[in-house]
């Protein structure tokens, strides 16, 4: 089950594979999972799995209480994101059940990251991980391409081109070089 706020990132979830997609503006997704928790044989359940595990990153008020009660017994919730965090004491003074964890990818220490990204880049080069939707401006669109990051009119990355500059010959007849500001250590080794 996956939250995303526009419909179009709701209907990519749902393609991607997502039992169910529910809006992530507010809490409300939080309370149709609760509904399939408490349904009676009066009231059968949604066709919504009661989520296991929690990758959660919303940050807006009441998210994480409101995740924590939509889980499943025995679920563990792993935070990404950077604002708004709960303790492990706090997630548990909310669901002892639940298995908090705070996940911090950038402050692992060096040897552990690297192992993590050559997992995933071996991984990722055997095709076990799809290439995610993008959508693609030139460097000149590039205010374009923010606009349209700051309004979530995207579904998955946001890649601005740089133009890779032509490749110099150095044995071209008449070949000019100039190399400005190069007045220190590393400009004499590159005009070397």
């Amino acid at each position: 089950v996956a939250t995303a706020g526009a419909p179009s990132r709701r209907a990519a979830a749902r393609a991607a594979g997502a039992a169910g997609a529910l809006g992530s503006r507010d809490t409300a997704f939080a309370d149709a999972l609760f509904c399939a928790s408490t349904a009676t044989a009066a009231s059968p359940p949604p066709s919504l799995p009661l989520p296991r595990f929690i990758l959660n990153s919303l940050t807006s008020p009441g998210f994480v209480a409101a995740s924590l009660a939509a889980a499943a017994p025995g679920a563990t919730f792993a935070e990404i994101g950077k604002r708004d965090i709960w303790s492990p004491a706090r997630a548990a003074q909310e669901r002892p059940d639940v298995r908090y964890a705070i996940v911090a990818i950038d402050l692992l220490p060096a040897a552990r990251l690297a192992s993590f990204v050559s997992r995933v880049a071996a991984d990722a080069v055997a095709g076990g991980a799809p290439d995610l939707p993008r959508v693609e401006y030139p460097l000149a669109a590039a205010p374009s391409a923010l606009r349209d990051v700051a309004a979530a009119r995207h579904v998955g990355k946001v890649v601005v081109i740089v133009a890779a500059p032509a490749e110099p010959r150095e044995d071209a007849p008449g070949a000019v070089w100039l190399i400005t500001g190069g007045g220190g250590v590393l400009g004499g080794a590159a005009a070397r």
